[in-house]
């Protein structure tokens, strides 16, 4: 069979745990819960739900507030709850439900969007009203996630569990997606008949299998030991349309030395037609048919189909601006395009600090371009503007304007010390 590579299994292994019912359910928190975590506790047959709040980030905090929530909630069958040292420990009474906590507790921990969080779910022990050790199941979990793109119809998939295998054979409709493939699993799980298997559970790709509670400890092998689960394989029959034939062309079936291997493959055209291919393999138990010569070799053409990892080196524009990365491996990969802003009145702009321009009521509103694209022009990148200056005509207009002040001075002074004269003479 071919592994099916995309399919992980995940395990809670319960094997070495003393699962307890009846007189004492000791649950022991290995980490605190966020507020806004929840955990589901089924005591009995009812099902209580646990928010965390802000002092339960700690597992000492968290045991502490699921007591108290137990001890509030007035669960049938329970005498007394308690919490010390992150472990609450829940006393069942001597009738009722106090008799049955170890075959029917359970914990789902997840967070406050309703995805999975088994960090903060209790790990259970204790003993139950006979003092009689018993070992909790294992729970496996399948992802199917991304495995029905790959199968066919009429594939099978082969699964072991308990050290019994289940074989599945995948019709159109199983594949379709891979919640449908989900629950066929289920379906052929659940119809297997098998005794270390508390329940099943298909959410969404994922299968949970849960192991039985009991003294034997069948259930809590699931993940390891004598009973596992191995993961699904997959098996396609390759040879259809393919058949054996002989020299003359008649089938055959090979089997003895010498026997030639002839592989006749019928192959479908475009037109409908057939076409028939003959492989000549040689003979069983002779060193013929199909062969490799040793000798050297040179390649006259080599393609390489990928790279090696590679750290971003730097980033170019071009006159279109498309941001490009380049990355020290050689690889090249565009990942923006810079658009070109146009107003309506480009004159109505609010000049601000830093040689910038802000829009306003004035300018109206804003066109993104392309570069190179209706009123757009391109892209200029790592390049610094010219003066809109002509620095000669402004030293030469300089000078004119600073002889003309000169002249004008010497005007008003030969002015001033012709009237100082006319004074003087007066007198």
């Amino acid at each position: 069979g071919l592994p099916a590579g995309n399919v992980s299994v995940r395990a809670t292994h319960g094997a070495g745990q003393i699962h307890a019912a009846g007189d004492a359910l000791a649950l022991t928190f290995a980490a605190g819960a966020a507020a806004g975590d929840r955990i589901a506790l089924t005591l009995g047959s009812q099902t209580y739900t646990f928010t965390a709040g802000a002092g339960a980030d700690t597992p000492d905090g968290l045991a502490a507030a699921v007591a108290s929530f137990l001890d509030g909630a007035n669960v049938p069958g329970v005498s007394g709850v308690s919490a010390a040292g992150g472990v609450v420990t829940v006393t069942g009474s001597a009738t009722g439900h106090g008799a049955n906590l170890i075959d029917t507790f359970s914990a789902v921990g997840t967070d406050g969007s309703g995805a999975a969080k088994p960090a903060i779910e209790p790990a259970a022990g204790g003993t139950d009203a006979d003092n009689t050790p018993l070992l909790a199941g294992d729970v496996v979990a399948l992802d199917l996630q991304g495995l029905s793109e790959t199968l066919n119809a009429g594939d099978t998939l082969d699964l072991t569990v308990d050290n019994t295998p289940v074989s599945i054979t995948l019709a159109a409709a199983d594949i379709a997606s891979d919640v449908a493939l989900a629950a066929r699993v289920k379906q052929a799980l659940d119809g297997a008949g098998l005794p270390a298997v508390a329940s099943t559970v298909a959410n969404n790709a994922m299968v949970t299998i849960t192991g039985t509670t009991d003294a034997i400890g069948s259930g809590a092998s699931l993940a390891g030991g004598s009973d596992t689960v191995r993961a699904l394989t997959i098996k396609r029959d390759t040879t259809a349309g393919s058949s054996f034939v002989d020299a003359n062309g008649l089938a055959v079936n090979p089997v003895a030395t010498g026997d030639p291997i002839i592989a006749r493959l019928d192959l479908a055209t475009a037109g409908g037609a057939t076409q028939q291919i003959d492989l000549s393999l040689g003979s069983i138990g002779l060193q013929e048919g199909i062969t490799q010569s040793s000798g050297s070799y040179t390649p006259t053409r080599i393609e390489r189909d990928g790279a090696q990892f590679g750290s971003l080196d730097r980033v170019e524009v071009d006159g279109d601006g498309i941001v490009t990365a380049v990355f020290d491996n050689g690889q090249v990969r565009p990942i923006y395009r810079i658009p070109i802003i146009d107003f309506v009145n480009p004159n109505g702009l609010t000049p601000v600090d830093g040689n910038a321009f802000q829009a306003s009521n004035e300018s109206g509103a804003f066109y993104m371009w392309d570069a190179g694209t209706g009123p757009a022009g391109s892209v200029a990148s790592s390049s610094l503007e010219n003066s809109t200056v002509d620095i000669a005509e402004e030293f030469s207009n300089m000078i004119i304007t600073q002889r003309a002040y000169s002249s004008n001075a010497k005007i008003i002074q030969t002015a001033d010390e012709m009237l100082q004269e006319l004074t003087g003479l007066k007198r």
